[in-house]
């Protein structure tokens, strides 16, 4: 879903590199990724760690991908520092919808395959709610671009 939106940025913005888009996006989400690894990996260690640690990984989880795209998008678009705020808005979201579809659905017992579903199903809700939040960002960015 990411690369399409490489491509319809293209159209938006054409000084934006695509690849550069997608390498921004692509090292936003490896950071993002490795930090929410982190529960999965240490466990319960995680959880001992000051909660300061944990509020600046939640931070950085959250702003790495918009922090990375801004640096593409601000010598194209005046106020481009809003992009990380947006973005991490529509991931906070993102991950509220996918813990409401699939929270309800997962029960002890189920057959892998079912809780296979069920995760395909909470990241597309994920997706598409990312898609539809950062897409009316970038056109309230853009058209307050033109504004300026």
């Amino acid at each position: 879903m990411r690369r399409s939106a490489a491509y319809a940025l293209r159209v938006a913005l054409p000084g934006v590199g695509t690849v550069e888009w997608v390498r921004a996006t692509a090292g936003g989400a490896g950071i993002a990724w490795a930090i929410g690894a982190l529960p999965v990996v240490l466990g319960e260690r995680v959880m001992s760690w000051h909660p300061a640690a944990l509020i600046v990984l939640g931070v950085v989880l959250l702003a790495s991908m918009g922090l990375l795209q801004w640096r593409v998008l601000r010598p194209h678009v005046p106020g481009a520092w809003r992009w990380v705020a947006a973005t991490a808005g529509a991931w906070l979201v993102a991950l509220g919808a996918f813990t409401a579809v699939t929270t309800p659905l997962w029960q002890p017992g189920q057959p892998g395959w079912l809780i296979a579903a069920i995760g395909v199903l909470g990241g597309a809700v994920m997706a598409a709610t990312v898609a539809a939040l950062t897409g009316a960002a970038l056109v309230r960015l853009l058209r307050r671009g033109q504004q300026l």
